[in-house]
């Protein structure tokens, strides 16, 4: 049987529950192992582990969005804090920091992206004009023309040849 991209994803969910499970036992700390290291170095361990399970969480569900993904990932982070806490053991609102930031720090490249696609594609347009959810839901809007994101009535009239008299005219409302 050869090895396929759905192989690894099976891996990455097994890898992932493990993580996770591993994750909630090292917070939970149930032989104050980590009673000896101070906050900002298990600050550092939570944004470590919580970097490598979000990107475990990213290949272990294909077919969800980056953010879906991320937000639960945060959840989970804040839901152990709170069992944490539950369990009698002294609160670290630096730890669960440090573990948002992990997620946050593996989502900022996707962002990065997004910004060099908008600089590239929407040059001309400002932010406030579009938004890339609207895009998303099939409500495109013609965006080739500088002045399009300003205007909403068509463009002014050019001189029709015989080819596309009586085309209506894409993009505009």
């Amino acid at each position: 049987m050869p090895f396929t991209p759905r192989h690894i994803v099976l891996l990455a969910r097994g890898m992932l529950v493990i993580g996770i499970l591993g994750a909630g036992v090292l917070i939970l700390d149930p032989t104050n192992a980590f009673a000896q290291i101070d906050e900002a170095g298990v600050g550092v361990l939570g944004a470590t582990a919580f970097y490598v399970l979000g990107a475990t969480a990213f290949i272990a569900n294909p077919h969800r969005r980056r953010r879906d993904v991320a937000v639960m990932l945060i959840v989970v982070a804040l839901m152990l804090e709170v069992a944490r806490a539950l369990c009698g053991r002294p609160g670290r609102p630096l730890a669960a920091t440090a573990e948002v930031v992990g997620v946050l720090a593996l989502m900022a490249p996707g962002w990065v992206e997004q910004l060099r696609l908008a600089a590239r594609t929407y040059a001309h347009v400002p932010f406030g004009s579009f938004s890339l959810r609207e895009e998303r839901r099939g409500r495109r809007q013609d965006w080739s023309q500088p002045w399009a994101a300003s205007h909403t009535t068509a463009p002014p009239a050019l001189p029709a040849s015989n080819l596309d008299q009586g085309a209506p005219q894409r993009g505009y409302r």
